[in-house]
């Protein structure tokens, strides 16, 4: 496999194996190929990096008592140590870490939920951004933004459990630019679906791109001139591609 010319494959693949998607024949050849490849490790290392603060965004699950019978069940080979191998797969560090391979996932996938992102006006494109709303007392996770590469569009996905927003109230995006102090709205967030997952236009993506701080609120329906009750903050970070 020649990857050196498809800077594009390279960077799937190592998003790919870094996520575990990567399986069988293709995930040994990428480790075949990474181990003389400073490219490609660089691009492994990277997305290591970019995934590693998703970790905590979902809470430690416990495991109902049939997932490790249906484990057993498509493994005959651990039949004879079904004893002993429990007590690895009901611990909740295993747990936690499988939970939050799935948050990852779910949050990769916000950058299909929606269908294609296009540049708007024909802008060059620019990096994807992902920012992580934190409570300001707890720092409990609360909700991540994702704004696609040169898209005026952004897509919200609420991740704390018990955020609920009562059907007379909105979620408003805001953000500071550099040099001010000033929190003006970007953008007030549609209705949640089912999932939690919302998309919105965003009037000046530009200013919302280069911000320094991003405020979520919850305001009246419709939104308000200035946030009054203030829900979490956070601020952008560069995907690796």
């Amino acid at each position: 496999m020649d990857l050196k010319n498809n800077d594009a494959l390279m960077e799937l693949l190592a998003a790919q194996y870094v996520l575990g998607t990567l399986r069988g024949g293709a995930r040994r050849r990428f480790e075949t190929l990474v181990r003389d490849d400073p490219v490609l490790q660089e691009k492994t290392r990277r997305w290591q990096a970019h995934f590693a603060p998703l970790l905590e965004l979902v809470p430690a699950v416990t495991p109902p008592p049939r997932v490790w019978s249906g484990i057993i069940a498509r493994l005959p080979a651990f039949a004879g140590t079904s004893k002993a191998r429990p007590r690895l797969l009901d611990s909740l560090a295993f747990w936690r870490g499988f939970a939050a391979f799935a948050s990852v996932v779910a949050v990769i996938a916000l950058g299909v939920a929606f269908g294609p992102f296009s540049p708007k006006g024909g802008q060059p494109a620019q990096g994807e951004l992902l920012a992580t709303f934190s409570a300001p007392n707890t720092k409990a996770p609360l909700a991540v933004l994702l704004m696609p590469a040169g898209s005026d569009r952004v897509m919200l996905q609420v991740v704390a459990p018990d955020l609920s927003i009562p059907k007379d109230k909105s979620l408003q995006l805001w953000l500071v630019s550099p040099g001010s102090d000033v929190m003006v709205s970007a953008g007030v967030v549609p209705e949640l679906d089912a999932k939690g997952l919302a998309q919105l236009s965003v009037a000046d993506a530009n200013a919302l791109r280069h911000a320094k701080t991003l405020g979520l609120s919850e305001e009246p329906l419709g939104g308000s001139s200035k946030p009054t009750q203030a829900l979490g903050f956070a601020s952008w970070t560069d995907a690796p591609i």
